[in-house]
């Protein structure tokens, strides 16, 4: 008898500690984690940067940041591709960097499994260790060792 209402409290406290980290784990906004850079995309900053690309109706050419509600489906990656926009490499959290080709930022970001858009700049583009590395290089006269991540359909 004892071993059965022990096991009954043991249920049930796991069931509200479950209850309890899913409420917690929903309750987190999901970030773009690039290596220089985490990305809230439910910060208010950066929304407005989404906004701003919306009223953005141009259409772009170059990389991109896109956020997805969820894990891409085949029938979306199709939509995306037909549209213009080019997979090139995933990052976390449902993430791509992504390149546009002719087609305005406002137009992807309308679309409904999209959560964010926004500009892949630069500085996101270069690992934060190389940036010290290379200006000890150029002091120096020395060379640095590098690995460069091209697209298969980069333009010269």
């Amino acid at each position: 008898m004892k071993f059965s209402r022990v096991c009954r409290l043991g249920c049930q406290l796991l069931a509200v500690g479950l209850a309890l980290f899913g409420t917690i784990s929903v309750s987190e906004g999901k970030n773009i984690r690039l290596r220089n850079e985490t990305i809230d995309t439910d910060s208010g900053a950066n929304r407005a940067v989404m906004a701003g690309q919306k009223s953005l109706h141009a259409a772009a050419s170059g990389l991109f940041l896109v956020q997805f509600n969820g894990p891409l489906e085949p029938a979306q990656r199709d939509e995306l591709k037909k549209s213009g926009v080019e997979l090139i490499k995933y990052v976390p959290d449902d993430a791509f960097i992504v390149k546009l080709e002719k087609i305005s930022p406002a137009t992807v970001s309308a679309l409904s499994f999209v959560r964010w858009v926004g500009p892949y700049k630069s500085e996101h583009k270069i690992h934060p260790q190389l940036a010290p590395l290379a200006q000890n290089a150029a002091q120096s006269n020395a060379t640095v060792s590098v690995n460069i991540l091209l697209s298969p359909n980069a333009s010269a």
